[in-house]
């Protein structure tokens, strides 16, 4: 039986969304070797690497593509149940969302959904989904189909009640932080499932063992002038250009952030617009520690190196209608 939570404004909370969790990591799992699936609907595992910085991966994703009519034919048994399994899942949560919030009208959901493996020992900083160059993605909706690790909780930041703040840095300069309230940080179980907004600053503690979950975006319409500017230019001069402008938007804003205990434990580590924020209670217990677990010869306690990309900019101009 499902239950539905709210855990905080626009952070909801739902339990068993997805059936036989267990069993589908290892259909997925099995799929990588098996030459009848048809890489069209469910990809190889590929690298999934950070957004601003596509030598750092995390772990490993697979493409999940539920457009049939695109693909140009049906997929076969073993496919189908992947594939109806994340797309049951994507519109049981939408449904509940929108039965629990009164929303009108039609939810979109993007046909493009991933399974991802996080690496052992790996760890995200404060940041947000919508942040990637797509201002349509609206919602997140992730669903966990395994709990059989330690550590990985994930983090949820309350930006808008953030007060302005300084501190003075290592030269002596001041310079700006924000204060925040103690976030709030929730472990999921196999077969749970949680939405929030993609404006939502969050982060995910370190991984001892392999995480797998699904990823799903609830959608906006497309802005008039990305619509108009993707009728002028060819797909591949679209596409350079969509890579440009996230490019510019990491250097340029405050897209991905740090989480401090005080204000003294503030260091210059990376882009010099990372945003920080800072605990007002000061409790260490909140910020994620390196050196969290210890490791076995065979696990790497770092997220591994490569120069292959998961994926380029995805114009996601396919989506689901989610019936009333």
């Amino acid at each position: 039986m499902y239950e539905f939570h709210q855990l905080a404004p626009n952070i909801f909370y739902f339990t068993n969304s997805i059936s036989e969790p267990s069993r589908l990591i290892d259909l997925i799992e099995q799929s990588e070797d098996d030459d009848s699936i048809d890489t069209a609907f469910i990809s190889k595992w590929k690298p999934w690497t950070a957004s601003n910085d596509s030598d750092t991966v995390y772990g490993y994703a697979k493409m999940i593509d539920a457009n049939y009519e695109k693909i140009g034919k049906e997929p076969s048994p073993k496919e189908l149940y992947i594939i109806n399994s994340v797309i049951a899942n994507m519109k049981f949560c939408a449904s509940l969302y929108k039965q629990y919030n009164n929303v009108e009208g039609d939810v979109k959901i993007d046909t493009d959904s991933a399974i991802k493996k996080y690496n052992v020992g790996t760890e995200m900083g404060p940041h947000a989904d919508q942040n990637d160059g797509d201002a349509r993605l609206r919602y997140s909706i992730v669903s966990y189909l395994n709990d059989d690790y330690e550590g990985g909780e994930i983090q949820f930041i309350d930006e808008e009640s953030a007060e302005k703040s300084f501190y003075v840095d290592q030269n002596g300069e001041e310079k700006e932080c924000w204060m925040i309230d103690d976030p709030v940080i929730y472990k999921m179980e196999a077969g749970d499932g949680m939405l929030f907004r993609t404006d939502h600053p969050h982060s995910v503690f370190p991984i001892k063992g392999h995480k797998f979950y699904v990823r799903h975006f609830l959608m906006a319409k497309q802005p008039q002038e990305f619509r108009d500017l993707r009728q002028s230019l060819s797909e591949e001069d679209f596409a350079a250009k969509m890579a440009q402008i996230e490019k510019d938007g990491f250097e340029n804003n405050q897209w991905h952030g740090r989480l401090f205990a005080t204000k003294e434990d503030i260091d210059d580590a990376g882009h010099p617009r990372t945003k920080k924020f800072v605990l007002k209670s000061g409790n260490r217990d909140l910020v994620s520690k390196p050196g969290r677990y210890s490791y076995d010869e065979n696990e790497s306690a770092m997220p591994i190196y490569a120069t292959d990309h998961l994926y380029d900019f995805n114009d996601r101009k396919d989506d689901i209608k989610l019936e009333d």
